[in-house]
Order: structure tokens, then sequence, then C-alpha cells
């Protein structure tokens, strides 16, 4: 048994190589993630025996970790990926004096491998179109930060040139990319200019204007906001300051908008061709938003064994604790791991709570079973999330058994 163990850094690695008995084969040294050093890497390892014969352990890094770890697959040596908090706790256990370093790390992760050995797991690379959803939806979900900050900072400005005009038009809506009330932000900024083009040359304004979006505005829609805005006590003047504060607030949140709708527009694309898509996107609470976000998070679902499985990738699991007579009766889930899938969980369920559906209820149900026996409204929740994905799972697997 050879265990090679990698640190893996930004764009260099620190390799390791140990036999059965512990002994230095090669002494840690460094090398850059480039072509001719990964070569060398992979002649290495295969000179100290087959695939049988070596086995190459890394922590799960994400992109940086991306290169070394698809390079070595393609030239088929065994390669796992293990949790980083896992090696973090074996090397608490051997480095009780917690010295670190690249070195001193790829020493531990080689030991580690050889004293695991039976309990790895070859690494199974993910389907090219799940890599990429997941990629996608990555990006979408980071991007979502930013869009709640320039949505907060429009929604200040508008309070204070233009109070009350957000009961009149939606906001962004994430399946058409449209965002009614920005786009009318754009063209009227101010009640103080509504009320300088008088009631008729608003409203034709107006008509316009909505014809040109494509929107189909109440015949007294105009009226409406001309009311409004000459009831309307803005805080800030109708002046160059004031405008280009609502334009730029306007093109930065449009821009962003028109981001989002691409990126889900293309993820929804590839979801669309899994087996699974149909029967996730027909369960209540899924939508045309949550259905292609949800296959991209969870991934290929036959890569998990069972409905257990999948919860405790999701971190929504609740292990058992006891010992002798003790066992305890209130334990909190352990949120190790996905938190994008809790957190589109915690959305599902926000929309069951919403739109209380009449059909296809059992998770609606069972949120209101466990508010019934006295549960606190997150631990309900969290049980409605555990239900939903233990019925994603066998949902999904049917699918692909069909």
């Amino acid at each position: 048994m050879i265990g090679v163990g990698i640190d893996v850094s930004k764009l260099k690695s620190t390799i390791c190589i140990l036999n059965e008995y512990g002994e230095v084969l090669q002494t840690p040294y460094e090398i850059s993630h480039t072509e001719t050093d990964l070569k060398e890497l992979s002649k290495s390892i295969k000179g100290h025996g087959g695939k049988n014969d070596v086995r190459v352990v890394m922590e799960a890094t994400g992109a940086y970790s991306r290169p070394i770890l698809y390079y070595l697959l393609d030239e088929d040596i065994f390669v796992s990926e293990i949790n980083p908090l896992a090696m973090k706790k074996y090397r608490a256990d051997i480095n009780f004096r917690g010295v670190k370093n690249d070195r001193i790390d790829a020493m531990a992760i080689a030991q580690y491998t050889v004293e695991k050995w039976n309990r790895l797991k070859e690494y199974q690379r993910a389907d090219n179109e799940y890599a990429a959803m997941k990629a996608l939806s990555r990006q979408y979900l980071s991007y979502m930060k930013p869009h709640v900050i320039l949505t907060q900072n429009l929604d200040h400005l508008i309070d204070q040139v233009m109070p009350g005009i957000k009961e009149e038009f939606d906001g962004y809506d994430p399946v058409t990319g449209r965002d009614r009330l920005a786009d009318f932000l754009e063209e009227f900024r101010h009640y103080d200019y509504i009320t300088s083009l008088g009631p008729k040359k608003f409203e034709e304004r107006f008509h316009k204007w909505a014809r040109k979006k494509g929107y189909h505005p109440r015949q007294n829609k105009p009226n409406k906001i001309y009311s409004l805005a000459k009831e309307g006590i803005p805080t800030l003047a109708y002046d160059p300051t004031s405008r280009l504060l609502v334009e730029q607030a306007v093109a930065a949140l449009k821009g962003l908008n028109q981001v989002l709708y691409q990126i889900l527009t293309q993820i929804r694309e590839l979801a669309e061709k899994r087996p699974e898509y149909e029967a996730v996107r027909a369960m209540s609470g899924v939508g045309d938003v949550l259905a292609p976000l949800l296959v991209a998070e969870v991934g290929d679902p036959r890569r998990y064994h069972s409905g257990d499985a999948l919860i405790a990738c999701i971190g929504i699991d609740v292990p058992p604790y006891d010992s002798g007579q003790f066992k305890a009766s209130e334990r909190k889930i352990t949120r190790k791991g996905s938190k994008q899938l809790r957190k589109l969980g915690y959305l599902l369920v926000k929309n069951l709570r919403k739109i209380k559906p009449t059909k296809d209820t059992a998770v609606y149900d069972y949120y209101l079973k466990k508010k019934s026996e006295g549960k606190k409204d997150k631990q309900a929740i969290v049980a409605a999330m555990n239900k939903f994905f233990r019925i994603y799972y066998a949902r999904s697997m049917e699918a692909y058994r069909s």
C-alpha cells in the first residue's frame, strides 16, 4: 500500500508519499499546477505501482483542487477527496502541538491515506451537464446577495422620491427577467416630474412607455399614479443629483436582473434534459425558479445510496447521541453539508406556507403536524424540509428507473 498525500493550494500543491509502514518514500515537495509538473507527478505515482497499489488523497478545496484532481483521474490513478473537517480532526489527533505548514499537512494526508486505506472511496466525476448546472447555480446564488442589496437601495430611494409607488408595480420576475417597477423608474424618476407634465400629457407618455415595454396596464392606471404624485411628499428635491441617484440605482439593478435571468435560463435548459426534472417541477411549492436550482444542487440522485444519504449531505439530519443509560432527546441538525440546499429547502417551505396547497400536500401537512405537536416554527420547517427531500429522492429515482 502506497499512500500519496496532496496538500492543495492556489496554483500549487505539496506532495508526500509513504508506504504502508509509514516510511517516507518521497519527502514533501512542491509542484505547480502546470502540464509539465503534473505529468511528472503522474509518472512518479505510477512508478510506485498500479491503481490497486497506490492511492492518492487530497482535501476537497473546490476550484483549487480541480486541475490536479481531473488530471490524475484522466491518468487512471485512484484519487479520493476527503472533507477538510475530517482531515482537520485527524491532524489534531496526530499533531497535538498544532504545528501547521504545507509539508506537515501533506505528510498527515499521506498517513491518513495508509491508515484509512480500506475506507477510501474513489472520486466519481459528475456528469458534465450536472457539473455545469452546479457551477451556474452557485453563480446564481452568489449574485442573489448583491441583488438583495441593490433592491433595498432602490427601495430606499423610491421612498424619498416617489413614496407609495411600489404598491402599483410588480418587482423583478426571475422567470421572465422583467422588472416593471425598475422599467417605470427608468422613464419617470420623480413625482415632481410627473406633476410637471400635467395629467393629460403624463397619460400619453405613460401609454407610450407601456406599449414600448410590452405592458398592458389597466385603463385607470395613469390617473391613479398621477393622483399619487400630486398627494405624495418627496423628501429629495427633483434636481440633477436625485435624477442621477435613481438612474444609477435602476441601471445597476436592471443589469444584475439580466445576468440572473440569463443564468437561470441556462440552468433550466440543462435541467429539462434530466429525467427527474418533470417530477421535481410537479411537486407542490416548486416553481420555475426552484426546480432547476434544486436539480442543479442535488445533482445526480443516483450517487446517493438512500434518502438518508441525501439528507446527511444537506446537513439537516439529527444524529443519535446516547451512552449507557443516557439518551439525548433534544438534538440539533448537523449543518455539515450543502448550505445552498438548506436555503432552497427553506424557500420551498415558505412557498408552501404561502400557497397552502390542496394537492400533493404531504410536505405541507407534515409541517402543520409538527406545528400542532408544539414544535417551534424553525423545527417544523426543518422537519418539512427533511420530508421534502426524502420525497424528492424517491421521485427522482423513480424517474431514472422508468
